[in-house]
Parts: structure tokens; sequence; C-alpha cells
């Protein structure tokens, strides 16, 4: 049974990440675990904000497009339903369960 999980291949890459992940930490005066909280923030931040614009700006590419027959349609299924509710169409829900009307 071999003795180490990763093949020798394996190993030296992953040594030389863990090289280079030091090498970046020292580069950027990361000697507290304050200091690499505040960089693991912004880099976290900084990802969020490009994917957020990201996603954005398909959003914003779909709106675009022109719209069909059946995307209309399907637009319209979705949208909330708005405007004034006869007190006929109101639920008869009470936070009482025993005064709720049938």
């Amino acid at each position: 049974m071999p003795r180490y999980k990763l093949s020798p291949e394996e190993r030296a890459a992953e040594k030389a990440r863990k090289e280079q992940l030091l090498a970046l930490l020292s580069t950027l005066n990361v000697t507290k675990v304050e200091d690499f909280q505040g960089l693991y923030k912004d880099m976290v931040g900084a990802f969020l904000e490009s994917e957020l614009e990201a996603e954005l700006e398909d959003e914003l590419t779909v709106l675009k497009r022109p719209i069909t027959a059946a995307t209309a349609i399907a637009r319209r299924a979705l949208r909330p339903r708005t405007g004034s509710w006869n007190s006929k169409f109101r639920p008869n829900f009470h936070p009482n369960p025993s005064k709720n009307r049938i």
C-alpha cells in the first residue's frame, strides 16, 4: 500500500503552490492573522463585485433582446399581480385558527 495518497508529481505541484502562496503573503506584508483577514475580505469583495457586475450585464443583455410573443407570455406569467383587491378575494385568515372563516 502506498504511503502517500498523491503521486510524486502532485506532491511537487502542491509544494510549489504552497511556496508561491508564502511568497505572495510575504510580498503583501501579511504577518498577522488580522492582515490576512483584511486581505481575504478585500479579495472576496472584489470577486463578488466582479461577479455581480457580470450578472447584471447578462441581465441587461437579456432585456435588450427583441421580445417575441412567447417571451411576452412568459414574462406576463412571471410578473407579480398588482392592483386593488376586492374584499371577496381577500383570504379569510386570522392568527387564531378558531376564528378563521371557511
